[in-house]
């Protein structure tokens, strides 16, 4: 049976029309249909560390997190693309507690991983963190080498300690993308050639020289991981390699200014996008209400010739409904 993928910004839509009643009734009416007749909506860890940034923002009452995850067990029917020490594989979703995905997303268990990530320059005052329990030392030290504003939480004492981890490595993410876009400036292409970027159909994005360029030279450079296939456009069927190619192919596409969110304060969480794009190229269909992921997504599983069909909102409700 299809498997379908919702991006959380669509989950929280049907969310807003199931439980607060909110004008979002079209993409609840066509999920549920679905379900009904076998549809699978796999949720994945990328869903539970949105909804547990949202329950440390401050936004809405203080049992809306709790529903929000109920909501997304139901729906998905607790079925995941990742279990418990289990790597995923294409079309198979396995039975994963979701209160147990919570807890395990939000312990602790993300420092070496974290470690591992850090610059050497941040080593020790992570160590000193992990400690006494108490990483805001470290966050300010990376956003003050950040050049763009961070939406910070509310209140970082209440977040859980692996969801900080998780923070952390969002920042770093970012500090990484600004590293990238240094260096284009410096050994890059035009501003003129970056424009005319903007304007390539998502699907022949990494069909452009020009593109493909700068991409092999970010990477001569070391200015990206190192991919981990001799070719840039295989795909590894190893999750972390898998990961790691997405995570510098999008990281490359922000870089290059394609499909970038120009606002700064409203710029996403570049990880959690990446995060809901690794895990649905395991499902037939990624239905997305950002625009600019859109894009970006198509052209990266384009370039990697990945069969996952990428949609909005509006085409899923249009083609399903």
């Amino acid at each position: 049976m299809l498997s379908i993928y919702i991006d959380h910004n669509v989950f929280i839509n049907y969310f807003e029309s199931k439980f607060l009643k909110e004008n979002h009734e079209d993409i609840s009416v066509v999920i549920d249909k679905l379900i009904d007749i076998g549809y699978l909506f796999p949720y994945s860890p990328a869903h539970i560390e949105e909804i547990e940034l949202f329950r440390v923002s401050g936004r809405g009452d203080s049992g809306c997190w709790f529903d929000q995850l109920s909501c997304l067990g139901e729906i998905s029917n607790e079925k995941c693309p990742i279990s418990a020490n289990v790597y995923p594989k294409e079309g198979h979703f396995l039975f994963y507690d979701i209160k147990l995905c919570y807890k395990n997303i939000t312990s602790p268990n993300n420092f070496s991983e974290t470690m591992r990530m850090l610059p050497e320059e941040f080593h020790e005052d992570m160590n000193v963190a992990d400690k006494v329990k108490s990483y805001q030392g470290v966050i300010r030290k990376i956003v003050a080498q950040l050049k763009e504003p961070v939406e910070m939480p509310c209140d970082l004492m209440e977040m859980k300690e692996g969801s900080i981890q998780s923070f952390i490595a969002m920042l770093l993410e970012r500090k990484k993308i600004e590293e990238s876009i240094d260096f284009l400036k410096s050994d890059g292409p035009s501003k003129r050639i970056l424009k005319k970027f903007e304007k390539i159909n998502p699907h022949e994005v990494f069909d452009n020289d020009s593109v493909l360029k700068f991409l092999r030279r970010m990477k001569e450079k070391e200015k990206i991981s190192e991919f981990t296939t001799s070719n840039l456009d295989k795909d590894s069927e190893v999750f972390y390699d898998r990961q790691r190619n997405l995570t510098n192919l999008f990281r490359f596409l922000n870089s290059i200014g394609y499909s970038k969110e120009h606002n700064k304060l409203k710029a996403k969480n570049r990880l959690h996008d990446t995060s809901h794009a690794l895990y649905a190229t395991y499902a037939d269909v990624f239905v997305t209400n950002d625009k600019k992921l859109k894009k970006q997504t198509q052209a990266i599983f384009s370039f990697l010739k990945y069969p996952t069909q990428v949609i909005s909102q509006e085409e899923f409700i249009k083609n399903y409904g």
